[in-house]
């Protein structure tokens, strides 16, 4: 049962973190150089990914222990 929910976690975290990349790249084109705004898009688009990751196993845990009950 986490593993599905860790996949769908990785699938949604990945459009996420390609979302946050276009933010933030876009935003960032306005107040650094080309270079920089693409590392720290980077970095955000990372940290993004991680987030929806992290949060998905631990729905997918926690739903397969309450799952099995006491």
């Amino acid at each position: 049962m986490w593993q599905l929910v860790a996949l769908g976690g990785l699938v949604f975290g990945g459009l996420a973190g390609a979302m946050a990349f276009l933010i933030v790249y876009e935003e960032y084109c306005h107040h650094f150089p080309p270079r920089e705004a693409r590392r720290h898009a980077a970095q955000m688009a990372g940290a993004t990914v991680l987030f929806f990751l992290v949060l998905s196993l631990a729905i997918g845990i926690a739903l397969t222990a309450l799952g099995h009950g006491p």
